[in-house]
């Protein structure tokens, strides 16, 4: 089953004082299949944020078409979205955060404390994001993104900048709980290794305005992925 298909022609922005229209995007077209889990791997500022944005409707100005296949008795399709700085109300708790987003029968059935508690989060369910690290508040604002149920779960580089070893965590907790609750999910990053360590399929994009180069499956195994000789072997290819 397809729950996504791209079809961009072309998306531009004006430029200043007269000037041309900056080509952002161009003839970006392809189809996800349903629980697939892509990244979108380019180099930085090709356009991997704004391809998001389109895809989550955030910016509707653009040539072509954008489908997100929604589930059965959905009058829409629920999309959730990781942003790089995670985005969390600084006056709630994190659960608060968490429950600002959920259904009152989720809460009744413990989903809440259910993502914190995989997340590793329940002992600081009552706490201010002000009082997180930078990975827990991370590890918020991915409870909240699966909390929603998504059809489409979208992440931009959200584990840029936190040390390799916090990141890695992270990244083998984002497959343990996608495995759980398996959901399509666009994952945006300029570093092909973690594409490598999250992808079944791997889409590279060139400079802008960015088309795609390379549509790339990824098979390998849990330690294939782990081992430096597998990883470098697969990097050259898309490279």
């Amino acid at each position: 089953m397809t729950a996504l298909e791209i079809d961009i022609q072309a998306k531009r922005f004006p430029s200043a004082d007269g000037a041309p229209a900056q080509t952002v995007l161009r003839d970006v077209v392809l189809a996800v299949e349903a629980a697939q889990f892509l990244c979108i791997l380019g180099p930085s500022g090709c356009g991997k944020t704004t391809l998001l944005n389109l895809v989550a409707g955030l910016d509707q100005d653009f040539e072509g078409r954008i489908s997100v296949a929604r589930e059965p008795g959905r009058d829409q399709p629920r999309i959730g979205y990781v942003f790089q700085n995670p985005t969390l109300l600084p006056w709630r708790s994190v659960i608060e955060n968490l429950r600002l987003v959920m259904a009152a029968d989720q809460i009744a059935r413990g989903l809440d404390l259910a993502l914190l508690d995989a997340m590793g989060l329940l002992d600081y369910r009552d706490a201010y994001p002000k009082s997180l690290s930078l990975g827990m508040s991370r590890r918020v604002a991915l409870a909240r993104a699966f909390a929603v149920e998504p059809d489409l779960l979208l992440m931009d580089e959200p584990f840029v900048s936190l040390d390799e070893s916090t990141a890695d965590g992270l990244r083998r907790l984002l497959l343990q709980i996608w495995q759980v609750k398996p959901t399509t999910v666009l994952f945006v990053t300029h570093d092909s290794r973690e594409a490598i360590q999250l992808a079944q399929r791997i889409i590279v994009l060139c400079a802008a305005p960015a088309t795609i180069v390379r549509d790339q499956s990824v098979a390998l195994t849990a330690e294939q992925r782990a081992d430096p000789l597998q990883l470098e072997a697969l990097r050259e290819q898309i490279r």
